[in-house]
């Protein structure tokens, strides 16, 4: 049976992400539960190309994926959404031949910014959530 398209890594990181958040904010969510999810998941191999999810429901879920706690708030991680043949069909000997990626309607490309542990991003992070009023003074000066 095929499924959606929906990028089997991103959907099983963003599961953690909400797990994680869910934990931690005691939404009802145990660990058992979260154990037992980990456990169950099946590794996916054929999709169903025909199966379209709108650019604001993908852009709505990478936004809240970033958002995941994480040192500094550096946010590290940077997405592509690719739904061009042409350019899945480049990526396809990048991902060792694995027709998923170009028989799925759209890839969510996972990249990350070694720049951003950069002293002066960080600064730079730390004085926009201070000017944003996530934090104060103290929090900012660390």
């Amino acid at each position: 049976m095929a499924i959606p398209h929906f990028c089997a890594l991103f959907s099983h990181l963003l599961l953690l992400t909400i797990i994680k958040g869910a934990i931690n904010k005691n939404f009802g969510v145990d660990k058992m539960s979260v154990k037992n999810i980990l456990e169950k998941r099946r590794s996916v191999r054929h999709y169903d190309s025909r199966y379209k999810i709108s650019s604001e429901i993908l852009t709505s879920l990478i936004e809240s994926a970033s958002k995941s706690p994480n040192g500094n708030n550096i946010q590290a991680t940077r997405y592509l959404i690719i739904d061009e043949p042409d350019l899945k069909n480049l990526l396809l000997p990048i991902a060792f031949n694995q027709h998923q990626v170009v028989e799925a309607s759209t890839l969510i490309v996972m990249l990350g910014d070694y720049q951003a542990f950069d002293k002066d991003n960080i600064i730079k992070i730390h004085e926009e959530g201070f000017q944003a009023g996530f934090f104060d003074e103290s929090l900012r000066d660390i």
